[in-house]
């Protein structure tokens, strides 16, 4: 993204359809969000909505992080609150399709590299949603899960092994299980970094350390 988009800030105007609130109110809603229950069709009813957008305005993208790992069938006992997506846009794209819906809520001050959003997806019930702006094109890495777009097995992986490193998250070690388990034959090591995945298999033991050797190829 170039420098004169990070740093732009958008602005209400009156022929917004969209709602508008202060900073300070967005992050007290936002929350309330994350302490909110949420299910599957929550989960996919925020897909849909922001899908059926996107495909509107002509806006690549691909569902990622929780919500991906969600529609692929893992996590079946922890839900993420938000909906994460990669798109292949400018900001000032995305920017005015959000201000035509009715069912998004944007705060003041919006900022090019901070789009998070809240998306109504029923009647009183909303989710956070953010997006996740690449210079790569999206439909490249993306694949078509029962209907879902989502980012392909190894960039999924890759992003994991990534956060794992940085965090040391069970959840994030769970969902590399996941994708070694079910999704061996999808996944290009030869792009995978070397200092994570050896990290990530420190944390490894027994038959499921030797699983992931064998399928990581280390």
């Amino acid at each position: 993204m170039s420098a004169s988009h990070s740093s732009s800030i958008f602005q209400p105007r009156e022929t917004d359809k969209c709602t508008w609130v202060s900073e300070t109110e967005f992050f007290d809603i936002d929350d309330e969000l994350e302490e909110a229950d949420v299910t599957i069709e929550d989960l996919r009813a925020g897909y849909d909505t922001i899908a059926k957008a996107f495909a509107e305005a002509h806006i690549p993208f691909a569902a990622i992080g929780g919500l991906a790992f969600t529609l692929l069938g893992a996590r079946p006992d922890y839900l993420t609150h938000d909906v994460d997506f990669q798109i292949h846009t400018t900001p000032l794209k995305l920017f005015e399709k959000l201000r035509t819906m009715e069912n998004v809520r944007l705060k003041t001050g919006l900022q090019a590299d901070n789009f998070r959003i809240h998306c109504q997806i029923v009647k009183d019930k909303w989710i956070g949603v953010d997006f996740l702006m690449t210079n790569n094109p999206v439909g490249s890495q993306a694949q078509k899960f029962e209907g879902y777009q989502v980012l392909q097995i190894t960039p999924l992986l890759q992003s994991k092994l990534k956060s794992y490193f940085a965090r040391e998250a069970e959840r994030d070690k769970s969902d590399i299980l996941f994708l070694i388990e079910k999704h061996s034959d999808k996944i290009n090591t030869g792009v995978l970094d070397g200092d994570q995945v050896e990290f990530f298999l420190n944390g490894l033991s027994g038959a499921v350390l030797e699983m992931s050797r064998k399928v990581l190829q280390v």
